[in-house]
């Protein structure tokens, strides 16, 4: 997704800017790059992460 919303934010940015002004267009980018951080807090398989051990993470037999 971030491949696609750089350059469409590259390109939105200055007629955003023009139509609404600049610091408008800055505090709603803040806005949505704040939001976009914090949400995945809320999700409780992205806070408590647990990697757990697959039949090919057993140690190799020793000789």
């Amino acid at each position: 997704m971030s491949f696609v919303a750089l350059p469409l934010g590259s390109v939105l940015a200055a007629p955003l800017a023009q139509t609404f002004g600049a610091r408008q267009v800055i505090a709603v980018a803040a806005c949505f790059l704040l939001i976009a951080s914090v949400v995945p807090l809320f999700i409780r398989s992205m806070r408590e992460f647990t990697l757990e051990p697959s039949q090919t993470d057993q140690p190799a037999p020793s000789r």
